[in-house]
């Protein structure tokens, strides 16, 4: 065993770059402008510099400059980071963001006690069947390829999901349907 010590820095021009997970914490990720590119006028200057001395100067500058007040095991939460968080989503979990991010979800059923109140300000209930159909839908849609497995709605609407605060609904009656019952969307979305 040998302790690893290896960085990388990775450029590149594709819309996905590094596996960004929800809970990220391993990739620095920056958008760098493309506003110089191919300007040689603007770069011939740089070039110039950087083959007479500039880049010692800049060693020199990094090698000094203080790093105390910084964490360095805490990469920055950049723009371009959440975008490669979202590129990176798996199936399940694009889905119910393309639901919290638009605010509407179509295939909520009601319940013979329930107020047909909208889902800002009320909690509401979707069959297991119809949050699968709506999932399979949204995948065929955005040419994902769904995990059609009945876990991959446990692991989105378990308790330990993304949406924790939703309460799997087993009927106790003949003919009432399985589902969830999910909290208001605010709720939802922090």
């Amino acid at each position: 065993r040998m302790k690893n010590y290896t960085r990388f820095v990775i450029a590149s021009n594709n819309n996905w770059v590094v596996p960004a997970g929800v809970d990220e914490r391993r990739f620095c990720v920056i958008d760098v402008s493309d506003d110089k590119a191919q300007n040689h006028t603007y770069f011939a200057p740089v070039f110039e510099q950087m083959e007479n001395g500039g880049t010692e100067a800049f060693l020199r500058f990094l090698y000094d400059y203080d790093l105390t007040n910084i964490n360095l095991r805490q990469a920055p939460k950049t723009k371009a980071l959440l975008d490669q968080k979202l590129t990176s989503l798996k199936p399940a979990e694009a889905f119910w963001f393309e639901i919290l991010k638009e605010g509407q979800f179509d295939f909520f059923e009601w319940d013979d006690n329930q107020q047909e109140l909208p889902w800002d300000r009320a909690e509401q209930f979707i069959t297991t069947q119809g949050l699968h159909n709506c999932y399979l839908s949204f995948c065929r849609d955005h040419k994902l390829h769904p995990d059609k497995s009945d876990a991959v709605m446990k692991d989105l609407f378990g308790i330990k999901g993304i949406c924790p605060g939703s309460i799997p609904y087993r009927p106790s009656a003949k003919g009432r349907k399985r589902g969830y019952r999910i909290p208001p969307l605010d709720q939802c979305r922090l």
